[in-house]
């Protein structure tokens, strides 16, 4: 392993635990209230940058946190979205800025409905025939409706998923 190689793994190391430190008020001593305010804001500040780079690059951000990304692309099958993505995270982790920042793709959707991290539905091109859901929403509605909310939900995104495959042909 080259030196640099070995540099890289210590920082990323070291880049890994440092929240973890400047956050944990009983067992760090690193533990200070403004540093950790510091050290959000300059997060925040580097997620708009990493959120702006994919813009840039022809990615609408459909939703980000610190841990998760949901983008979407125009690409129509699966292996130009997948060679377009791995194009892009090349091009932001080339960079000096995001170099220690690991994005990985975890799964492709076909089709996605969503509301937020916690209230969405599509068809993931892992499994073409059948719709994924996920949500919070049905646990606050009564019993009595919680089946139909769900048929309906995924019906509504089984028809457009279908309607945008004939688009595409």
């Amino acid at each position: 392993m080259s030196d640099l190689a070995n540099e890289d793994e210590h920082a990323d190391h070291l880049l890994s635990n440092v929240y973890r430190w400047l956050t944990s008020s009983k067992n760090s001593k690193l533990y200070d209230p403004l540093l950790h305010r510091l050290v959000h804001k300059l997060m925040s500040l580097n997620l708009r940058f990493l959120l702006s780079r994919f813009k840039q690059l022809q990615c609408k951000v459909i939703y980000a946190s610190f841990h998760k990304v949901y983008v979407h692309v125009e690409q129509r099958t699966l292996h130009e979205a997948e060679t377009h993505i791995q194009f892009v995270l090349e091009n932001i982790q080339s960079g000096d800025l995001f170099r220690f920042i690991r994005l990985q793709p975890v799964e492709y959707w076909r089709s996605l409905l969503f509301k937020d991290r916690f209230n969405f539905a599509g068809i993931k091109e892992t499994a073409p025939e059948e719709v994924t859901m996920y949500s919070d929403v049905v646990q606050h509605l009564p019993q009595a409706t919680r089946k139909r909310y769900e048929v309906i939900v995924k019906e509504f995104v089984a028809k457009v998923s279908k309607h945008n495959q004939k688009l595409l042909k």
